[in-house]
């Protein structure tokens, strides 16, 4: 079964954006973010879900249900890495610092790697420099996207399960 949500991000001023997501039977909610603390965040969440197929992520979860402050909830990364969301927030945690260039990719996996050994995990199958490249593209058309569009305008994005 085929699950979308829409997400309508909506440049507001220079600062804040509206996140406003819809599944498909039209429940959702509507949000007003600060853009520096959550867009960059949020769409490489997207792109990472979107990419590596992930049904039981930020995403995934909010299609089915969950509302954006409970995913936002720390409490839910704490045991057992919080199953796929907390691995999920890991990584685009990471991923963030090699997105702005302060890092490179092989030092966020090798980073990566020594977390996981630390706490006998394994990096998820997908994870690779591949996979960083081609989210590192995907992030880029997503960016260029917002970047041309006008206060009052809306960026549209879809993402399937």
């Amino acid at each position: 079964m085929s699950v979308s949500l829409t997400l309508y991000i909506k440049k507001i001023s220079n600062t804040h954006h509206e996140f406003r997501y819809v599944r498909p039977d039209g429940t959702g909610e509507t949000l007003k973010l600060e853009t520096k603390s959550f867009l960059l965040h949020d769409l490489i969440h997207f792109v990472v879900e979107r990419r590596a197929k992930l049904e039981n992520s930020f995403y995934g979860l909010l299609a089915r249900s969950e509302s954006y402050k409970s995913l936002s909830d720390e409490n839910q990364l704490q045991s057992d890495f919080g199953g796929e969301i907390g691995m999920t927030e890991r990584i685009v945690g990471g991923l963030t610092p090699v997105i702005k260039g302060d890092i490179t990719p092989e030092q966020f996996l090798a980073g990566a790697r020594n977390l996981m050994d630390a706490y006998q995990k394994k990096l998820p199958y997908w994870l690779d420099q591949g996979f960083i490249a081609d989210v590192q593209d995907d992030l880029r058309s997503v960016i260029g996207e917002w970047n041309d569009i006008v206060f009052g305008d809306t960026l549209i994005l879809k993402f399937n399960i």
